[in-house]
C-alpha cells in the first residue's frame, strides 16, 4: 500500500533476503510465481526499494527450459535443460561454455567466462552462480585447482546449503591432494540438501580420516572444523528424527 515508505521500513534487507532465496532455488520461485500477486508487487515496489528490482528478475528466469543445441561442423545434437537464466544473451553464453567444456576444451571456458564479480561489485555474492562453477570445473581440467578453491570459499561461505558450489569444492581439494577437506566439503553437500544421515557419515569418513594421516598446523585446524560440523549435523539430524516421528 505504500511502496515508498518500504524504504524506510528495512524493505532493501526484506528484497535481498528475498533474492537469496530466490537464486538459490527454482522450486521457491515456482511457489513465489504461484502467490497471488506477488509478481506484481516486486514490479511495483521495484522504483521505490533497493534490490526488488531483482526480485523481480528472478521471477522472469527461464525455469525448465528444454533447448535443443545444434553443433553444426561436429554434426552433433545436445538437449539441454536451463533453468534461472535471465536473457538470451545469458543463456547462449552459458550454453557455449557448457558445450566446450564437454568438449574437452576448458581453456575455451575461461576465456568465455572471464570472472566472476569481485566483492566490490557484488559485495552480498548474489551474482554469478552459474559462471562460477563453470569456471570452477574448467579450472579443475586446466590444473588450477588452487584458483577453483580459492574463488568457491567465499561463495561457500555467503552461501553454505549451495549443494553445487560445496560439490565444486570438494572436487577442487581431492585435485590439490586435500582429501580432509574434500571430505568435508562432501558432508557439506549431504547437510545442503537436508540429508543429515548422509552428512554424518561423510564427517565421520572424515574424522577417520584426520586419525588415520595426522599433519601439520592447517590439518589440525581442519579436523576441529570437521568435529564441529559433526556435532552439530547429529544434533540437525535428533531434530529431523524427532519431527519424522511427530509426523507417524
Amino acid at each position: 500500500r505504500d511502496p515508498a515508505g518500504l524504504a524506510a521500513r528495512g524493505g532493501p534487507f526484506a528484497a535481498m533476503a528475498t533474492v537469496t532465496v530466490l537464486a538459490r532455488s527454482a522450486d521457491a520461485r515456482r511457489l513465489a510465481r504461484d502467490l497471488p500477486r506477488f509478481a506484481e508487487d516486486a514490479d511495483r515496489i521495484a522504483p521505490f526499494v533497493a534490490n526488488a528490482t531483482f526480485v523481480a528478475e528472478a521471477l522472469r528466469a527461464a525455469e525448465d527450459l528444454v533447448v535443443d543445441v545444434l553443433h553444426v561442423s561436429q554434426k552433433k545434437g545436445y538437449r539441454v535443460r536451463v533453468t534461472g537464466v535471465g536473457n538470451v544473451f545469458h543463456l547462449l553464453t552459458l550454453l557455449q561454455a557448457e558445450l566446450v567444456l564437454k568438449a574437452g576444451q576448458p581453456q575455451r571456458v575461461l576465456a568465455l567466462l572471464p570472472g566472476v564479480p569481485s566483492r566490490a561489485d557484488d559485495p552480498k555474492g548474489e551474482a554469478g552462480r552459474p559462471e562460477l562453477l563453470l569456471r570452477a570445473r574448467a579450472l579443475i581440467a586446466t590444473n588450477a585447482a588452487a584458483q577453483a578453491s580459492d574463488s568457491l570459499q567465499p561463495w561457500v561461505a555467503d552461501h553454505p546449503r549451495d549443494a553445487g558450489a560445496w560439490q565444486q569444492l570438494a572436487a577442487a581439494w581431492a585435485a590439490q591432494g586435500q582429501t580432509l577437506r574434500s571430505l568435508r566439503a562432501e558432508a557439506e553437500v549431504q547437510v545442503a540438501e537436508l540429508d543429515y544421515q548422509g552428512a554424518v557419515n561423510r564427517f565421520r569418513a572424515a574424522q577417520d580420516y584426520s586419525r588415520q594421516h595426522p599433519g601439520g598446523n592447517a590439518d589440525l585446524i581442519e579436523a576441529s572444523i570437521v568435529d564441529a560440523r559433526m556435532r552439530e549435523t547429529q544434533a540437525a539430524l535428533r531434530q529431523q528424527q524427532e519431527a519424522e516421528k511427530k509426523l507417524r
